[in-house]
């Protein structure tokens, strides 16, 4: 999940627009440990927290896009189970389901 602030960088990729470091609330990673901004303070400000379970691996290819996706900062800001995950494609935190089987890699 997320990285709190004051952190510098910022990968550039996906759907927002990479936010200049004084707009930042928090700063998320990569799995490669690369930081950005992945929640800014023009944003409405909710509680901060982790989620039971774990994310889904970081896939290595990327399918076709149904709909926007939900961007988050911590799990908190999404819905239900849904926990807020690295996703390869966007190159951003985003909502995805929890992962029940298998190899867990929390992100």
């Amino acid at each position: 999940s997320g990285v709190g602030g004051g952190l510098g960088g910022g990968l550039g990729v996906g759907l927002r627009p990479q936010a200049r470091p004084s707009s930042c609330r928090y700063w998320c990673k990569t799995p490669e440990g690369k930081k950005y901004c992945c929640e800014t303070k023009e944003e409405v400000e909710t509680p901060v927290g982790t989620k039971p379970l774990n994310c889904p691996q970081v896939r290595p290819t990327c399918p076709r896009f149904q709909g926007p996706p939900t961007t988050c900062s911590n799990d908190y800001k999404c819905a239900g189970l849904d926990k807020c995950c690295f996703d390869r494609c966007l190159g951003e935190h985003v909502c995805k389901p929890p992962s029940f089987y298998g190899r867990n890699v929390k992100g």
